[in-house]
């Protein structure tokens, strides 16, 4: 909310929102920011998104067929929109880290598209970083096979209200490196259920994944073990929302 307030020029919109009977947020970092500036709001609650989980797990089932993802070595995958808060312009310069780091025989998948002018920068520092490693495979209608089969899932958002990402990657029992945005402790138990970083270090946290055996394991057990708990998400939404 704050950086819609910024970005729109515009002031805290408390006489707008005081008409409403209850206000719903999609993370408790939402609820803070939004009763930041507008505390007079006084039934504010915080959902996260009811997730399909049963659907996302049969469509992963689908085989690829995708001449580019044929690879032995480390698959890395991310997710998302080309844009400016997502940060994949940043990938080639994490790239270069991870090699120089000691991290061979992988390729890292990203799928999506978007804003032209950031793509233009990602190829730019693709180039740039000679991270040949890195494919982009654009848009999927079905991106979920790459994410279940994929070694890793990465994250590298400047901010996220509630990433529906992590929430499939978990679904699908994929690790996932993520950068520490706001939301994403909500979601993620650090160093239990994935690993969170700052984007200047997170070659360094996807080098440890891989290299240190009894911190993989550990992570991979805990993500194996994940479900998601749409039934709570419902049994809040019911018992509290829709009264």
């Amino acid at each position: 909310y704050e950086m819609y307030l910024k970005a729109a020029q515009k002031k805290p919109e408390i006489k707008r929102y005081s008409k409403f009977k209850k206000v719903v947020c999609v993370s408790e970092f939402t609820k803070g920011q939004f009763t930041k500036f507008v505390n007079s709001c006084s039934n504010v609650y915080a959902l996260h998104n009811i997730t399909d989980d049963k659907l996302i797990n049969e469509r992963a089932q689908i085989s690829i067929v995708d001449p580019l993802y044929e690879f032995a070595g480390i698959k890395i995958v991310s997710v998302g929109r080309i844009n400016e808060v997502k940060r994949f312009s940043e990938i080639p310069r994490i790239i270069s880290e991870l090699k120089a780091n000691g991290l061979k025989e992988f390729r890292w998948y990203l799928i999506g598209d978007g804003d032209e002018e950031e793509k233009e920068k990602l190829l730019a520092n693709q180039k740039k970083y000679e991270a040949k490693e890195l494919i982009l495979l654009g848009n999927k209608d079905n991106p979920y096979p790459y994410i279940k089969s994929a070694d890793l899932f990465v994250v590298t958002s400047s901010t996220e209200a509630c990433p529906c990402v992590v929430a499939e990657a978990q679904i699908l029992h994929t690790p996932i490196v993520a950068t520490d945005f706001s939301s994403v402790f909500e979601f993620i138990k650090n160093r239990e259920t994935g690993i969170i970083s700052n984007i200047d270090n997170i070659s360094d946290s996807i080098v440890e994944y891989f290299t240190d055996a009894n911190l993989q394991s550990s992570i991979i057990r805990n993500v194996e073990n994940f479900t998601f708990e749409n039934e709570s998400i419902i049994n809040k939404l019911t018992n509290e929302i829709l009264l």
